[in-house]
């Protein structure tokens, strides 16, 4: 059991990771990158309080999601042409889904990977401060159902001239969510506000 909870933490925290190799992949490029072990590994606060997670949000907002069906139904739009990774699982530990592109896959301009991870045990708050103020690749997002959740919400985008890759994580005082995406050609954009999005539709 322990080893399930802490595969799902490194799924999760792995997905910057993931996004920024599909891009290599795309470009050739083999420049340094920024990781959140480098920008953020102190920009944490204390754990939230008993006061911070006095929330409307029902206690099972995460065991709602019966399957990574229900997040392939929410994401629909920014998967066309990727296939489900056979090691997509939603358990107690948490969410896992993740699309790639299909192995023969000729095109492209399907090189790109969407992936969503959901903890229901978050870790820390993060200090929107110190994040931004550690890389300029990292943004705030502000929106006012994430807000209302006494949550806090950010990107971290890696560009190149061909595309974008956005991990967007939306911390809220019982879950946290990972999503990562992007922006390319003419595929629909998976940014932060987009993101955000997927977060309510999955936990809202």
């Amino acid at each position: 059991m322990q080893d399930a909870r802490y595969s799902h933490r490194v799924i999760r925290t792995s997905s910057l990771a993931a996004a920024s190799l599909s891009l290599l992949m795309l470009t050739g490029c083999a420049s340094a990158v920024p990781t959140a072990k480098d920008t953020a590994a102190d920009a944490v606060v204390d754990a939230p309080s008993d006061e911070d997670q006095s929330n409307d949000a029902p206690d099972d907002a995460v065991a709602r999601i019966g399957s990574c069906d229900t997040v392939e139904a929410v994401v629909a739009p920014y998967i066309q042409n990727l296939v489900a990774m056979e090691s997509n699982v939603v358990d107690e530990w948490g969410v896992s889904c993740q699309w790639e592109m299909a192995e023969g896959e000729t095109d492209w301009a399907n090189n790109r990977s969407v992936s969503v991870g959901i903890s229901p045990e978050p870790l820390e708050k993060p200090d929107l401060a110190l994040l931004t103020d550690a890389s300029d690749a990292i943004t705030a997002v502000d929106d006012a159902w994430v807000a209302q959740q006494d949550g806090v919400a950010y990107t971290m985008t890696m560009e190149t001239a061909v595309a974008t890759a956005i991990v967007t994580t939306v911390w809220l005082p019982y879950a946290e969510i990972t999503v990562t995406g992007g922006k390319w050609g003419d595929h629909p954009a998976l940014d932060g506000p987009a993101a955000v999005q997927v977060a309510k539709a999955l936990l809202g």
